[in-house]
């Protein structure tokens, strides 16, 4: 096997050796019959626990990847729908386009300056854009990737993420056709695609240090209990670095999530938040995930009586309309929205045009929009 697991990467390591057989298939590097290392063979390899071996061989079973023939072992399995959904490989050179796919999670919040910026990138290299909206919904990317792949020259993606990157055939799809793809606002390392991606960790360190600025010390975080694990994982990161650079010890119980799918309720959102500030030593400031939820807690703080920003501080991420519009104007983390579509295409277009080498990674630092959510902590003392 040319191949070894990454204990330090953040991908799990039973997926990495799930989407190695995946690529390898992909490839055709292994074909239908072909016998898998057992699951002691691979534990002994790679210095791992057997349950983890058996985690990558479920995943590869639910795609249909693999079967096992009883006394016998583990086989590349002859009916799969991910195989049959895999590229034919062939010499044919496909024509070139002259147009690329953009495929995003949302076409009214975060992303609208991203479109432009890729649009007006393509429209200086004489390209045109087809957009899709996946809604972060993997079997939709599945689907808008597998219908346009005839009919682009390249791809930038947000990777669908609402129930983790546990399956990442659509990528390894295009990988094995040597689609060029660069992937916005969110990357999966391990894949080796260009991407361009805002420094999620740093935009938190830098709310969270402006309030430790204003003299905060019992300061909340507020994430996604059932969503997006990357930008979780990424912005809870920089909140506890922010704490640690500045001597504050992190404190389990400041931190606590909200629901971002359809089972999320008004009472539901008060219920979290007033858990939180009704404990001994509640906090006097909160970072929320994202503008969407900080508008839900602020909702739920203006029902509980607290008061933005008089009895509580507050900071969201994004810098989208709604902390603009918001009845007390939020304070939000701006990623370079227009600077990330823009990049994003320069450097598609740089492969299109013929550049090889060594992937790009472009992790670009947001800015802090200070407004009338935050106030020093004497004024944020009561309700």
């Amino acid at each position: 096997m040319r191949f070894d697991v990454n204990k330090n990467a953040s991908m799990p390591i039973y997926l990495q050796i799930s989407s190695y057989f995946q690529e390898e298939i992909a490839a055709g590097r292994l074909q239908t019959g072909d016998r898998v290392p057992s699951q002691k063979d691979l534990c002994q390899k790679f210095g791992i626990s057997s349950m983890t071996v058996s985690q990558a061989f479920k995943e590869l079973r639910k795609l249909g990847l693999i079967e096992q023939a009883p006394g016998k072992g583990t086989f590349i399995s002859g009916d799969s729908s991910v195989k049959n959904a895999l590229p034919v490989h062939t010499t044919a050179i496909k024509p070139i386009t002259k147009t690329i796919g953009l495929l995003i999670l949302s076409v009214t919040y975060f992303f609208p300056e991203i479109i432009r910026g890729v649009e007006d990138e393509a429209s200086r290299n004489g390209y045109s854009m087809i957009l899709c909206n996946t809604d972060d919904d993997g079997v939709k990317e599945r689907r808008y990737i597998h219908e346009l792949v005839e009919k682009v020259d390249g791809f930038i993606i947000a990777p669908a993420a609402k129930k983790r990157f546990s399956d990442i055939s659509n990528y390894l799809f295009l990988k094995a056709r040597e689609v060029p793809v660069v992937f916005i606002d969110r990357n999966i390392e391990e894949l080796g695609f260009d991407y361009v991606i805002p420094d999620n960790s740093g935009g938190v360190y830098k709310a969270v240090s402006h309030l430790i600025g204003q003299g905060h010390r019992r300061i909340a975080y507020i994430g996604n209990s059932d969503g997006n694990s990357y930008l979780d994982a990424k912005r809870l990161d920089g909140y506890k670095q922010a704490l640690m650079a500045h001597g504050i010890d992190f404190d389990p119980g400041l931190t606590t999530e909200i629901h971002f799918d359809d089972s999320w309720s008004p009472t539901a959102d008060c219920e979290t938040v007033e858990r939180l500030m009704k404990s001994e030593d509640r906090p006097t400031a909160i970072f929320v995930l994202n503008d969407i939820g900080a508008k839900r807690v602020y909702n739920a703080l203006k029902t509980l009586g607290f008061k933005v920003p008089w009895g509580i501080s507050m900071i969201g991420y994004d810098d989208t309309w709604i902390a603009r519009e918001l009845e007390v104007p939020l304070t939000s983390v701006a990623p370079p929205k227009y600077e990330i579509g823009e990049r994003a295409g320069r450097i598609l277009f740089s492969r299109l045009g013929g550049q090889t080498g060594e992937k790009s990674g472009v992790i670009i630092e947001p800015s802090l929009i200070v407004r009338e959510s935050t106030a020093p902590v004497k004024v944020a003392a009561g309700v």
